[in-house]
């Protein structure tokens, strides 16, 4: 073999097992990984609903400390609603389902949005009944949680 042909052909070849090689080796780890993830779903779910009542308890806070700042109110209310949109949408809804909890979790997402300081100004009013909205949302978040833990003890 001369070594022009090594050069040219067969150190090509390698690299390309290698590379190959390596992209399996990432494809089964990925795989791995989602398969870990999958069976942890209650954990995941522990942690969304946690997210979600921390972020309505810090707004409740907002709206207590500082009522009528409506840029405070509402950085901290897009916050809150980032939560929420994950909380009732995609797996965390059908693990909600599986609870029998997305109905009021649902209702609680519904009325939070109609108080929505994005379409304009709250008045105190509206302050005090999203304040009530969150104590509420975080009662029904704990039993929510409280279940999800329940019932991964109960499957184990």
């Amino acid at each position: 073999m001369k070594r022009s042909t090594f050069w040219r052909t067969i150190l090509p070849l390698l690299l390309l097992l290698v590379c190959f090689g390596l992209m399996i080796f990432g494809f089964l780890r990925l795989r791995a990984m989602e398969k870990t993830m999958r069976l942890d779903d209650a954990t995941n779910m522990v942690w969304v609903i946690s997210q979600t009542q921390a972020e309505a308890l810090k707004l409740r806070a907002v709206l207590s400390e500082n009522p009528g700042d409506q840029d405070r109110i509402g950085q901290q209310y897009d916050l809150f609603r980032s939560r929420i949109d994950m909380l009732t949408e995609g797996p965390q809804l059908r693990f909600l389902e599986g609870l029998e909890m997305e109905e009021r979790m649902l209702e609680a997402a519904r009325r939070a949005v109609q108080l929505d300081p994005a379409l304009g100004p709250l008045t105190r009013a509206e302050e005090l009944a999203l304040s009530r909205e969150m104590s509420e949302l975080g009662r029904a978040l704990n039993r929510a949680a409280n279940q999800a833990m329940v019932g991964e003890w109960q499957r184990l």
